[in-house]
C-alpha cells in the first residue's frame, strides 16, 4: 500500500492551521518576508529553534 499521497495531504492540511502564539517567536522564517516552509531545515536553524523553545520554557 502506498501512503505517500495521504501523508502529503496531511502535511498540506497541517500547514493551514495557525501557529500557536509561542511558536511565532520560536519560528521566524528565513527573512522578514519569507517563511520557506517547503525548504529543508538546516542544523543551525533547528539548534536556534530548540534554544528559543528552551528559553521560552524557562529551562535555560
Amino acid at each position: 500500500m502506498n501512503f505517500d499521497k495521504i501523508d502529503k495531504l496531511k502535511i498540506e492540511l497541517d500547514s493551514l492551521r495557525p501557529l500557536p502564539s509561542a511558536a511565532v517567536s520560536i519560528v521566524s522564517g528565513r527573512s522578514g518576508t519569507e517563511l520557506a516552509s517547503k525548504d529543508y531545515i538546516t542544523r543551525t536553524e533547528i539548534a536556534v529553534m530548540i534554544q528559543r523553545l528552551l528559553q521560552k520554557s524557562g529551562l535555560i
